[in-house]
């Protein structure tokens, strides 16, 4: 388990504009871990990890583009009895998944991104184990 940094940032659901946001960043080269987005509407939400979340922020900023940070977990779950047991882990703590997406599947476990509305006490509960 560690923690990261989560990008999220408004973009018009348009297509290309999601390629511009994408080139933007690659050009300065930033290294995309995780991206993934979803449209409402007119308006497209991505969310998205680096490998140098300050770079990819003033890149942002240059451009005007409105974002939001957050600090994330990302955890490798073994199978979906391991991930039950991680929700209800943070659950019966009285933790609050905002968001929980797949980062990759490497080898026999996959990464998963989790989005909660305490981080510590999250690290601290799935930290114990």
């Amino acid at each position: 388990m560690k923690e990261e940094i989560q990008i999220s940032l408004v973009i018009e659901n348009k297509p290309g504009a999601l390629a511009k946001v994408i080139k933007k960043i690659t050009d300065n080269g930033i290294k995309l871990d995780v991206v993934t987005g979803e449209a409402a509407g007119d308006r497209g939400v991505i969310r998205m990890i680096t490998d140098d979340p300050n770079k990819t922020i003033s890149i942002l900023e240059q451009e005007n583009y409105k974002y939001a940070k957050d600090r994330v977990i990302s955890k490798k779950i073994k199978n979906t009895n391991d991930l039950r047991q991680t929700i209800e882990k943070l659950g019966n703590a009285n933790i609050n998944i905002k968001s929980i997406y797949l980062h990759c599947v490497c080898g026999e476990e996959s990464n998963y991104i989790f989005v909660c509305d305490d981080l510590e006490k999250a690290k601290k509960v799935l930290e114990s184990g």
